[in-house]
């Protein structure tokens, strides 16, 4: 991992707290700069008669960018850890942001002043278009002694979820669990023997892409899985004792720019913080 920045959205809201302590975990790991930044905007279609009222909203949200930065300090004293306010619209402003980031993290909610951060438009847009990972984080507690879980599907993205699967669990020193549905892997519905052909092709393809990545990281303890399931009910047994659940921004199927369907269902349900790589 490189020392770039971790950038992570911070409104004041818990589920932003929960937010801000995963990712100084994570910079801790990385060795990297963290920037908690707190997105604002004037919230009516007129402007305000005078400037001072857009002052007054441009020092509050320096106050709550600034407290973020203060409770991740007090978590790990020695990271540098820089408070930022920004004003503009919530996902416009942080995809913007996140092409200078080696990370961007999320609360799996926000207040009304961070645009309902990660509940509509706001959330699509990060998850399909931000230029760096994304990690959803919601207002669980998270696992750090278990295994990470990834979702491989033999799409484009599988070989980022790859590495992003490793060098996380390099990081943390867990294992990686590898997961790969036999429906979302080209198994195509036919009789029985011709879907057990295909089912055994996949599973060998499945295997083959995964290879290399056990030689390069050779004391990663992993654990494949090709099951029969469908991917998000595979994916969210799971992900029950993860550490981090790592899955593709699109898959088999999606257009491209538009985040997969698996992908989406799992920031809203998974039990564990969700990253999404492309």
């Amino acid at each position: 991992m490189d020392s770039a920045e971790i950038l992570v959205g911070y409104d004041g809201s818990d589920e932003s707290g929960f937010a801000l302590r995963w990712a100084v975990r994570e910079a801790r790991l990385r060795k990297s700069p963290l920037t908690a930044c707190h997105v604002w905007h004037w919230p009516f279609p007129m402007e305000p008669g005078g400037p001072e009222i857009l002052d007054t909203f441009q020092s509050m949200s320096e106050h709550t960018a600034e407290s973020g930065a203060i409770i991740a300090r007090g978590i790990a004293p020695g990271l540098t850890v820089l408070g930022r306010a920004v004003r503009g619209p919530a996902a416009a402003t942080l995809l913007g942001l996140s092409g200078k980031a080696a990370l961007l993290v999320v609360g799996h909610r926000g207040n009304e002043g961070f645009d309902g951060l990660l509940l509509g438009s706001v959330a699509a847009r990060l998850a399909a278009h931000a230029y760096c990972p994304l990690v959803v984080v919601r207002e669980t507690p998270v696992t750090e002694e278990g295994p990470l879980v990834a979702g491989v599907d033999g799409s484009p993205a599988s070989g980022a979820v790859l590495s992003f699967a490793f060098e996380e669990a390099a990081l943390r020193g867990v294992g990686v669990h590898l997961v790969c549905s036999a429906q979302e892997s080209g198994v195509e519905p036919g009789d029985a023997r011709e879907m057990g052909e295909q089912a055994k092709e996949a599973a060998a393809r499945f295997e083959r892409a995964v290879a290399p990545w056990c030689e390069k990281y050779p004391y990663v303890p992993a654990r494949t899985f090709f099951v029969t399931t469908p991917p998000r009910r595979a994916l969210l047994s799971a992900a029950e004792e993860a550490t981090l659940l790592v899955v593709g921004r699109r898959g088999h199927g999606d257009v491209r720019g538009l985040l997969g369907s698996v992908s989406q269902y799992m920031t809203h349900y998974a039990p564990c913080p969700v990253a999404i790589v492309s």
